[in-house]
């Protein structure tokens, strides 16, 4: 039986953040196109992300591999709603057939 890799919870870096929108699951887009109401291009949802990044309470990068050769798969932000207690959560993520199980 084939051991499934153990994914690394890293801090947030423009850099694997950008990797990962780049290169979004076609659900994971079209569902970040719908909440904008009209397409976007990965350059504007990285943008959308990094202006919010420093008023999140959780940002992290999901990866496979190794601490030395990360493979960013999926982005993971928690904001504060303004209500106590109550965060609203956003992940996106990569391929979804290709990272399942990680």
């Amino acid at each position: 039986m084939r051991a499934t890799p153990p994914v690394l919870v890293q801090p947030y870096s423009d850099h694997a953040a950008m990797n990962v929108l780049s290169r979004l699951d076609v659900m994971d887009h079209i569902e970040a196109e719908q909440m904008r109401g009209r397409p976007i291009s990965h350059l504007e949802l990285f943008a959308d992300w990094r202006a919010i990044e420093p008023a999140r309470v959780v940002s992290l990068v999901l990866s496979t591999g190794s601490e030395a050769a990360p493979r960013p798969f999926a982005v993971l932000g928690l904001s504060n709603t303004g209500q106590a207690g109550v965060a609203q959560a956003a992940l996106l993520a990569r391929d979804h057939k290709k990272f399942r199980g990680r």
